[in-house]
């Protein structure tokens, strides 16, 4: 609907140059992180790390079995407002 209202006559493009946003893509991927236990992370995770927001712990050995993510500052930050956004959002 709204991107009907941006451009009547081609809405897919509105939406075509929202999802390339690299704010959009890190939303929507912490967003199925939060909220759908059947989200398949692993695939993502290659997003997330090109996004900035989260790092390898072992980043000399990439394809280790040992190998984990956690978030960056920016990861915790973005979740830090997201979670802030949520509670106010119950609370008003």
């Amino acid at each position: 609907m709204i991107a009907r209202y941006k451009n009547p006559e081609e809405p897919k493009d509105v939406v075509k140059n929202w999802m390339r946003s690299r704010s959009t893509i890190e939303f929507l991927g912490l967003w199925e992180r939060l909220n759908n236990s059947d989200f398949k992370g692993v695939e993502f995770d290659s997003f997330m790390n090109e996004a900035g927001l989260v790092e390898m712990t072992i980043p000399d050995k990439p394809h280790s079995s040992k190998q984990k993510y956690r978030l960056t500052e920016k990861g915790k930050q973005l979740l830090e407002e997201h979670t802030a956004s949520k509670r106010n959002r119950y609370e008003a």
